[in-house]
């Protein structure tokens, strides 16, 4: 009797979706990369219990006719690539063709979108792409003639004719349900619920309510702070939890964001020419040394605009603050870098969170001189001197005020200590967080010391 069998593909859906979809974070990082592909200006995300429930999201994006929003949920079904070759130069941050299908396997999922002049085919079947609608247990919609159908009726409320009419498509558990016809503004409105609700394993294993929501809104601001250009809404179970218009620089968004106590101890980074010799151009804000944080949450980085986990990048940063935070302290900051997409290998995670490097150790070491720089140059400014824009690798260090420099008088600075660099970076001496001056006070003169009469010895008298 043979020992190996084929799965069911349904089950085996099922199972494949757990490199996609591991808790509600993933999802909501799948569905809001779908609406930034899609060209859309605002996005609202609607969560209850931490997404265990519902996750809703609706955009004002392109939307997709009704041939595209069924397409959509077949695997590998994708509008981003047609080979392999073209990974190379992707722009987008979806490509594969797998999130919607392995979401709609774990839980129940309505899309409802509408492509802007959209021309409605009544008549159009889920057997026009190869799935048997009447299989699937769908309810189909009736022909255009049936008086039943909504586009004999085009005077109905909502619907002013065929053509103002949206696709609404319903999975569960990873099949076709219904198909309709409802009216919605050009875009896409996406409810995923029930997660898991087919998988009691998986569901195990979700964090509490708080751990998910942290995750979920580590997400939300990511992708908000790398698209200061759409507008963004979060709601947790009704409540507004960010409001983030639409804005035209970083220190904005991320103000929005990271809130008003956080970035006013930030700073802009300062360009480096060895950077640019590389074709790597890098920017953003990073918080200033006297100000810090007690964990790495505040440490973003995206590569060519997507949001990435990369613990070489959180290495060379914490390298460029050596010296300068106390022990178990963090920095806030927030790079970019931007490179030729051949330099960078995007399809190494099943999520696409991480990417890797062609030369992981010169983007490391680029982005520790960075740091390093914009660092110096905030000590030259708040020293009296002109900040340094640009930093030539190689070059030594220049501090006004302190000692060692060839250009300055020899000041001695006793709230200072080197921070260790490697080559071609020279040392550099950063300040403590506490206030100096640029010269020295004169010592005061020592006073003259109190003296207390000494008292005479007192001789006992003998009794008598």
């Amino acid at each position: 009797m043979p020992k190996i069998h084929v799965l069911d593909p349904h089950e085996a859906q099922k199972i494949a979706a757990g490199e996609v979809v591991e808790r509600p974070a993933n999802i909501v990082k799948e569905l809001l990369e779908n609406s930034v592909d899609a060209g859309s200006t605002a996005i609202t995300i609607h969560i209850k219990k931490a997404g265990k429930e519902l996750i809703k999201i609706s955009d004002d994006g392109c939307g997709m006719d009704t041939k595209d929003a069924l397409l959509c949920f077949t695997r590998h079904a994708t509008s981003k690539l047609r080979s392999v070759n073209e990974l190379t130069n992707i722009n987008s941050f979806g490509f594969r063709g797998e999130a919607l299908a392995s979401i709609a396997a774990v839980s129940k999922v309505v899309l409802t979108t509408k492509e802007n002049n959209k021309d409605l085919d009544p008549g159009f079947r889920r057997d026009d792409v190869g799935v048997n609608l009447h299989d699937a247990g769908a309810k189909p919609n009736p022909p255009a003639s049936h008086p039943d159908s909504p586009a004999s009726h085009p005077d109905s409320p909502g619907q002013a004719g065929a053509h103002s009419l949206a696709t609404q498509i319903t999975y569960h558990d990873g099949k076709l349900q219904e198909q309709t016809e409802v009216a919605r503004p050009t875009g896409t409105t996406i409810e995923v619920s029930d997660l898991f609700y087919s998988v009691p394993v998986r569901k195990a294993f979700l964090k509490q309510d708080e751990t998910e929501w942290n995750a979920i809104q580590q997400v939300v601001w990511g992708i908000a702070l790398t698209h200061k250009n759409i507008s963004f809404k979060l709601f947790r179970d009704g409540s507004l939890s960010l409001n983030a218009p639409a804005t035209e620089n970083m220190r904005d968004r991320l103000m929005q964001v990271w809130g008003h106590n956080l970035v006013p101890n930030m700073q802009d980074v300062v360009q480096i020419e060895t950077a640019a010799k590389h074709g790597i151009t890098l920017s953003g804000m990073i918080s200033q040394p006297s100000f810090w944080r007690y964990s790495r949450h505040n440490m973003v980085f995206f590569v060519n605009g997507r949001l990435v986990k990369n613990s070489a990048l959180s290495k060379a940063v914490m390298k460029g603050y050596r010296n300068v935070l106390p022990p178990g302290r963090f920095p806030a900051v927030c790079i970019s870098i931007e490179l030729q997409g051949s330099n960078v290998d995007v399809n190494i995670h099943p999520r696409k969170e991480e990417v890797r490097f062609t030369k992981p150790g010169v983007v490391a070491r680029e982005v520790e001189r960075m740091v390093s720089a914009t660092l110096e140059a905030q000590v030259s400014t708040r020293l009296g001197g002109a900040p340094q824009s640009t930093v030539v690798a190689g070059s030594p260090a220049v501090v006004p005020g302190l000692s060692g420099n060839p250009a300055s008088p020899s000041v001695q600075n006793p709230i200072s200590r080197p921070v260790a660099s490697r080559d071609p970076v020279k040392a550099v001496s950063f300040p403590l967080p506490t206030p100096f001056t640029d010269t020295l006070s004169p010592a005061p003169a020592p006073s003259t010391p109190r003296v207390t009469p000494a008292m005479p010895a007192i001789t006992p008298q003998p009794t008598q």
